[in-house]
């Protein structure tokens, strides 16, 4: 699949600040038996025999049971069972730190919605508390609630100006909104009052990709990494950021050691995916997409990168397959759109792919590749204005797409004029680095020179082409023609035999009869004229 091979992620590892919640909360000294003294896992069994004997009705002594054993299981990492035992503490203490405590947990475990309500129900408690504000910025931020976060985060910077982790957290909802040049003045504030947190700094680093400042962003992680090296959020940060360097070793790296700390973190199976897709192994690509949609079956991103690996295996039903569950589960995903209009045009429906470029150039105006792409399958529908309206769009947007001119340069040769067809083919060789690139664009300019019967300098390209990809059967079958237009029998026979030993089916290419005929000396290359676009 061409266009966009990597989903964008720096924005998705990013996290917004989660304070944590109050000390942990105390009650009257009870006949505790252990219950909230010695290890973890002591104090665990300790208060579930307490709890074993106790009465159901709930009470303020087996709220603390409950309390002092979730405090437990939140230090063995048993989150969910945590979650539990705080809500059968709420039923016999209703306090706000028991709601900022769960809060905090359920955010822990993604639940975002639910600890929004925990967070609502502490301020209703006690109200006009800065930390609390702030974490529910926080919260809101992770559940895409921007505006609500935002007047959370103003709330709590209104009450305490100099809080930094309020600033991070609105530096962080600025960021989602699009808004990086205030996102990165709040950072520096908070950078400024607390320099060693590492959750700002990491924000800080998101927000320095997305301004083009890369060597800025992998400092501040590298700093984040430094005070703390056990934060797996910040190694997947690190590990977007050396993808942009494609740098694949080290993001397999900075992936390996967020997944050591975190082994549920979904981004980080995902940037792993993303290199493997393009280094040539998309099956294990497609194995690390499973495991991030094993996390969260609702990862929509995680269906639109190992539609990627099927794309890159061929498998074009797989793909599409998993674009359109991709697309079900965020609509407003536009890259999505784009590599799903490319599956259809690979599928020979450029109806259905320019539906759904038009889907992606209505969120992304400037979209110079589905622009590009979209031309493509106007000229497929033989729509060639529309063709010609779209790549002169994007060739204004970039001129330096080498593929585009080629692109115009066959439509310029469709409307006869041929001054410009060579101009623009001549541009595209300028511009094409790539070897494959290059190669494509000698063969279509030889079809072109083939169609006017100026078969020497069709054979010349075709030889060029041929030097670069030394085994393309189509370049082989066309320049039989040449030679057969040439009045080379023996070199278009040699060439034809040697297409079809490289690719049979090319006995039932609409050329065929005539490639044949030329190469026997039957047809005569003049007479026969050649009007493929």
């Amino acid at each position: 699949m061409a266009a966009i091979l990597a989903a964008t992620l720096m924005g998705g590892s990013a996290r917004a600040l989660d304070g944590g919640p109050a000390p942990e909360p105390q009650a009257a000294e009870i006949a505790t038996a252990g219950c909230g003294r010695g290890d973890w896992a002591a104090q665990v069994a300790a208060c579930s025999l307490l709890l074993r004997d106790r009465p159901s009705d709930a009470n303020a002594e087996t709220a603390d049971l409950h309390r002092r054993r979730a405090m437990a299981l939140l230090k063995l990492g048993q989150l969910a069972e945590a979650v539990t035992d705080l809500g059968e503490a709420l039923k016999g203490a209703s306090t706000s730190d028991l709601y900022w405590w769960r809060a905090h947990t359920l955010r822990r475990l993604g639940r975002t919605d639910e600890a929004i309500r925990d967070y609502t129900e502490a301020l209703r408690l006690t109200p006009n508390q800065p930390a609390l504000l702030s974490n529910r910025c926080g919260a809101q931020a992770d559940g895409l609630h921007l505006d609500r976060a935002l007047e959370d985060c103003n709330a709590a910077l209104t009450l305490m100006p100099s809080y930094a982790d309020a600033l991070g957290n609105r530096c962080f909802v600025l960021f989602r909104q699009g808004r990086v040049a205030q996102a990165r003045r709040d950072c520096d504030t908070a950078i400024g009052l607390v320099p060693a947190n590492p959750a700002i700094l990491s924000i800080r680093a998101a927000v320095l990709n997305q301004m083009g400042e890369k060597e800025a962003a992998l400092a501040d992680i590298d700093e984040a990494l430094r005070i703390d090296p056990r934060r797996a959020d910040s190694h997947v940060l690190r590990a977007g950021l050396l993808f942009d360097r494609h740098d694949a070793a080290g993001v397999l790296a900075a992936v390996d050691a967020a997944l050591r700390l975190d082994p549920r973190n979904k981004e980080a199976f995902l940037w792993r995916a993303n290199v493997l897709n393009n280094t040539g192994a998309p099956d294990r690509g497609i194995a690390a997409c499973d495991a991030a949609i094993a996390i969260d079956p609702s990862y929509a991103l995680a269906y639109f990168n190992r539609a990627v690996g099927h794309a890159v295996r061929g498998e074009r039903d797989r793909a599409l397959a998993d674009l359109d569950t991709s697309l079900r589960l965020d609509p407003t995903y536009a890259p999505a759109y784009l590599n799903r209009g490319i599956a259809h045009r690979g599928r020979g429906e450029p109806a259905a792919a320019i539906a759904d470029f038009d889907a992606y150039l209505r969120r992304q105006p400037d979209g110079v590749l589905a622009l590009y792409d979209r031309s493509l399958a106007k000229r497929d529908l033989k729509d060639w204005s529309g063709a010609l309206a779209d790549v002169n769009r994007a060739l204004a947007l970039d001129p330096g797409i080498a593929l585009a001119y080629q692109v115009r340069a066959g439509l310029y040769e469709h409307f006869r004029d041929g001054a410009r067809a060579e101009a623009d083919f001549a541009r595209a060789l300028q511009l094409a680095t790539d070897a494959t690139v290059r190669a494509v664009t000698l063969y279509n300019r030889a079809l072109m020179w083939r169609r006017r019967n100026e078969s020497v300098r069709a054979i010349g390209d075709f030889n060029d082409a041929l030097t670069l990809r030394p085994h393309w059967a189509e370049a082989l079958f066309e320049r039989s023609i040449a030679y057969g237009q040439k009045g080379d029998v023996a070199r278009a026979r040699a060439d034809l035999d040697r297409a079809l030993g490289l690719k049979p089916d090319l006995r039932y290419h609409p050329r065929f009869a005539r490639a044949r005929g030329l190469a026997d000396g039957t047809l005569s290359g003049i007479d026969v004229p050649d009007s493929e676009l």
